[in-house]
């Protein structure tokens, strides 16, 4: 069963109309393929070995206040999108953030021209953890009543 990843794209820099131009297409606001192309047909394999996630971004919103786009991904965060997109955009900063539905995968890590400039995955069970997951989110990571 697939895992939706719920994922914060920060940039910060002078050209983030051009990124947010260049990674759009007629449907949607954020296509992976605009970045690290793929057949339009290719399997969810090639997907995986590309962008690290078997399908391209899900329910993509660009957030003008503070020039962040939220997608979903499944199973895991595209960190080689975001990798790539730094190299496109070298005065970029680019910092992603990601959690799953349960929490238990999530993390943060920050691109500029290329190269990692941090990571940061939370251990389970820290205040971090929670604080990833509420920023991705939007809600707490356990609601009383719901899940605690």
């Amino acid at each position: 069963m697939a895992n939706y990843i719920q994922n914060v794209l920060l940039m910060e820099g002078m050209n983030i109309q051009k990124v947010c131009n260049s990674v759009r297409r007629s449907d949607t606001v954020f296509d992976f393929t605009t970045i690290l192309p793929l057949p339009e047909n290719a399997s969810p394999e090639a997907k995986i070995k590309c962008w690290e996630t078997k399908i391209n971004a899900i329910g993509a919103v660009f957030h003008e206040k503070d020039k962040s786009f939220s997608f979903q991904t499944l199973n895991a965060a595209p960190i080689p999108i975001i990798e790539a997109l730094s190299n496109q955009f070298p005065d970029c900063l680019f910092t992603l953030r990601w959690a799953d539905e349960g929490g238990g995968i999530c993390g943060e890590t920050a691109y500029q021209n290329g190269r990692e400039q941090y990571s940061f995955y939370p251990a389970d069970g820290t205040r971090w953890q929670e604080e990833l997951y509420e920023l991705c989110w939007g809600q707490p990571m356990y609601m009383k009543g719901v899940n605690a």
